[in-house]
C-alpha cells in the first residue's frame, strides 16, 4: 500500500502504554491513528474494497465510477480525517475498559499467538456509524461516542469481541478449527463470481476472507451455502445515507465448476430462499444473531466463553444447543468450562 505523509518510520511516542498479563496495549495519538488505521498488510482490506462500497461510506455516488485503487485512496484520505486526539478523560476510560477486557480474555489468549501490543485508536465514527468498532492488523478503532464512562460495560463487551478478531487474524490454524465447530469449512480458493455480483460486495473489515462455506441440508436437499454481504443497490442515494441501509446478507449456493466453484444468485441478487435460514441456525446454534461472517459469529461466541469462565457458571440465556457449542469451542482452546 502507498503511505501518506506519515512515514512508515513514524516515531512511536505513545500517550498510553500499559502492560497486563504479558499483553501490552497502546493508546494512539490522532496522527498515529490516521497512520495505522489506513494500512493493512495482512487482510489487504484496501486492495479488496470495491468502489461502490467506498461511495456508500463517503456518501458520494460518483466515487463508484473510480478505479479500485483510486477509490481505496479516497477512503484512506477520509479515514485519516476520522482520527481523534484522545483526551485525558478518554484515555482513563480506555485504560479501565481494556484492562478488564484483557483480564476476561486472558484464559483464551494464553496458548495461542497474540501480538505483543494491541493498538487503540479513537475515531469520529462518521463512516460505518457512531457505535461501530473495527480492527485492522493489531489495532482496534473505537468511535469517540463510545469512549465515555456511561458506556463502560458496552465498551468492555465490544473490546473483547474485537480482541478475538485480532487473535483470529494471527492464528489461521485456530481460526479453521473454531469455524468448523460453527459448521464452516475452508475452500482452497475463493469461489468465482461474475463482475455484476463482485462490484456489489461489501467487506467485513474484521474478516475479509471469503474462502469458507457451510454445508446445509433440508429434507432430501443438500447445498454448499456461501455467506456473503452485498449492497442492495448499485448506487449510493441521498435518500439512504446510513451505511447499514445497504447491507444485504445472503446464503448463496455454490455451483461446481471445472476449476473450483462459482457463486450463484437470482436476478435480484438474492441467494437461497428464506427457508434455508432454519438449517443455517440449526447448524450455527442460537448463541448470536450477528451472522454476517464466521469471524463475527465466533467473536460473539468468544464473549460467551469469557462470561462463562469469569462467572464460573453457564450464562442463563444459553440454550442447550448453544451451551454444547460453547463446550466444543472451549475444548479447542484447551480450557475447561465450570
Amino acid at each position: 500500500m502507498k503511505k501518506n505523509a506519515l512515514s512508515l518510520l513514524l516515531p512511536l511516542v505513545f500517550i498510553g502504554w500499559n502492560v497486563l498479563c504479558a499483553q501490552t496495549y497502546q493508546v494512539l495519538s490522532a496522527e498515529q491513528t490516521a497512520h495505522y488505521s489506513t494500512r493493512d498488510t495482512i487482510n489487504n482490506f484496501f486492495e479488496r474494497i470495491q468502489p461502490l462500497e467506498v461511495s456508500i461510506q463517503l456518501k458520494q455516488s460518483e466515487v463508484a465510477e473510480l478505479s479500485q485503487d483510486q477509490a481505496a485512496e479516497a477512503l484512506k484520505n477520509k479515514m485519516r480525517d476520522q482520527a481523534v486526539a484522545v483526551t485525558e478523560e478518554q484515555k482513563e476510560v480506555l485504560n479501565k475498559a481494556m484492562q478488564i477486557a484483557l483480564n476476561r480474555s486472558q484464559p483464551l489468549l494464553e496458548k495461542h499467538t497474540f501480538p505483543d501490543t494491541v493498538l487503540l485508536g479513537v475515531i469520529r465514527g462518521d463512516l460505518y456509524g457512531p457505535s461501530v468498532f473495527f480492527t485492522r492488523e493489531n489495532g482496534i478503532y473505537i468511535p469517540a461516542p463510545m469512549v465515555v464512562e456511561e458506556q463502560m460495560e458496552t465498551l468492555i463487551h465490544v473490546l473483547i469481541h474485537e480482541i478475538f478478531h485480532i487473535q483470529s487474524r494471527y492464528n489461521p490454524e485456530l481460526q479453521v478449527l473454531l469455524y468448523e465447530q460453527l459448521g464452516f469449512y475452508p475452500m482452497r480458493d475463493n469461489p468465482a463470481m461474475d463482475s455484476a455480483f463482485h462490484i456489489r460486495t461489501l467487506l467485513n473489515p474484521d474478516g475479509t476472507d471469503w474462502n469458507f462455506y457451510i454445508p446445509l441440508k433440508m429434507g432430501e436437499k443438500e447445498v454448499m451455502a456461501y455467506p456473503m454481504v452485498i449492497s442492495k443497490s448499485e448506487r449510493w442515494s441521498s435518500s439512504q445515507s446510513n451505511f447499514f441501509d445497504y447491507l444485504q446478507f445472503g446464503l448463496y449456493p455454490l455451483k461446481k465448476q471445472q476449476n473450483g466453484y462459482e457463486v450463484q444468485y437470482e436476478e435480484d441478487f438474492s441467494g437461497l430462499p428464506e427457508e434455508w435460514m432454519g438449517p443455517f441456525f440449526n447448524t450455527i446454534s442460537d448463541n448470536t444473531q450477528y451472522i454476517i461472517h464466521p469471524d463475527e459469529l465466533m467473536a460473539d461466541n468468544f464473549i460467551i466463553l469469557t462470561q462463562w469462565l469469569g462467572e464460573n457458571q453457564k450464562p442463563e440465556r444459553l440454550s442447550e444447543k448453544g451451551a454444547e457449542l460453547s463446550r466444543r469451542l472451549a475444548k479447542e482452546y484447551g480450557v475447561k468450562l465450570p
